[in-house]
């Protein structure tokens, strides 16, 4: 089989594996099965699909390693005596790879924004690292591969997994990178676990949302995710050339900080931007306090900030545990969690779900998580003051 007509192959699976993941979702016709319908003033035809995942297959080997991974285990799931049909049979396991190979069509077509919807997408429905380092510890070492060699597509659909296109609920979006350092080799390594969609261990889905970051201006957001890949792919030099072109695009500040501290410099200025708004509302918390409220999920916090009564319940009772026991006591303090009732109270009848990626405080318990899927576009990364 020549060169061409491999891609032509890859090409034809893969605009099948989307068109199955669109097809009409058992309980509602205005979702696909696997991912959210594209609105019909953007959709693509089927021809200009087929034209743009080719051209996107062509220009970058990682997706066309990750497409023919995802092809073979179709393959090899599928009975040898079968049949193969205008559309294929999909599971939630191949939600990721549907999400990036749209995406990149999408990205081709010049639609930055239904590119970041199904980077997002990849992003929360792709391994965690957290997944990755309990098969290591499980089968004695580390395990690589596309999303679909950890996540069984037999199991029930988890939160968070959902792609989505209309928001019900502001941020959403943990710490990007609670620790991430450059090494020797210049390359982002992540030295603690990273949470929301930052924690996604596929390095095409953070390829994705990098280009389309950039697409769509946003360059802060971009070198976080470029800086992620390279950490994930060493050894593939795209990732590495990719942080160095949006790197020029920064500040003077903010490149220094990444290239000093990895996506975690970057951070900084995040806390900076949230300080501000903290003492816009409540001027004058000691220092303690407002360390103890940067320090809680960050989605939490934005919608906090964006409802001022949710943030005044939480400043009260972190000032009577420092007023009852100083700052050694309000370190240790777990902070109540904002429960779903409470938040679903301050965002109105118009509140669904949560975006894409929202990771519940650790110590909520099952019945302070919305029950569900969740909808809504998340805030990607967050905005970035420099």
């Amino acid at each position: 089989m020549t060169a061409l007509q491999e891609l032509q192959g890859l090409t034809d699976w893969a605009c099948r594996l989307i068109m199955a993941a669109e097809r009409p979702a058992p309980f509602s016709s205005r979702d696909g099965k696997l991912l959210r319908l594209v609105p019909v003033d953007r959709r693509l035809s089927a021809v200009e699909m087929a034209a743009c995942i080719a051209s996107a297959l062509k220009e970058h080997p990682s997706l066309t390693a990750a497409a023919h991974e995802a092809r073979c285990r179709d393959g090899a799931r599928s009975s040898p005596s079968s049949t193969r049909c205008a559309t294929l049979s999909v599971r939630s396991g191949d939600r990721a790879i549907a999400a990036l190979l749209r995406g990149w069509a999408y990205l081709r077509a010049g639609d930055a924004q239904q590119a970041l919807l199904d980077a997002r997408c990849a992003l929360a429905s792709a391994p965690r690292r957290a997944a990755l380092e309990r098969e290591a510890a499980d089968d004695g070492g580390a395990r690589e591969g596309g999303p679909g060699s950890i996540v069984s597509s037999d199991l029930p659909e988890q939160p968070g997994t959902c792609d989505g296109a209309a928001s019900a609920t502001p941020g959403g979006v943990s710490n990007p990178s609670s620790c991430l350092t450059l090494s020797g080799d210049g390359i982002a390594r992540a030295a603690a676990p990273l949470r929301g969609l930052h924690a996604c261990a596929w390095a095409p889905a953070h390829v994705l949302s990098s280009e389309a970051h950039a697409a769509a201006g946003d360059w802060e957001s971009a070198a976080v995710h470029a800086s992620i890949a390279c950490e994930l792919e060493p050894s593939d030099p795209s990732h590495m050339e990719r942080l160095r072109m949006v790197l020029p695009r920064l500040s003077s500040p903010q490149a220094a900080a990444l290239t000093a501290g990895g996506a975690a410099g970057l951070w900084h200025y995040y806390n900076t931007w949230m300080a501000q708004r903290i003492e816009a509302l409540h001027p004058g918390l000691p220092q303690p306090l407002v360390n103890k409220l940067l320090a809680q999920d960050a989605g939490e916090l934005d919608l906090r900030i964006g409802h001022p009564e949710a943030l005044a319940e939480q400043v009260e009772e972190l000032m009577d545990v420092y007023k009852a026991g100083g700052a050694a006591a309000l370190e240790v303090h777990c902070p109540a969690p904002l429960r779903w009732e409470r938040m679903q109270q301050l965002l109105g009848p118009g509140a669904v779900g949560l975006p894409i990626g929202y990771e519940p405080p650790p110590s909520a318990g099952p019945s302070q998580q919305p029950r569900g899927q969740l909808a809504g576009k998340d805030a990607s990364v967050l905005r970035l003051q420099g």
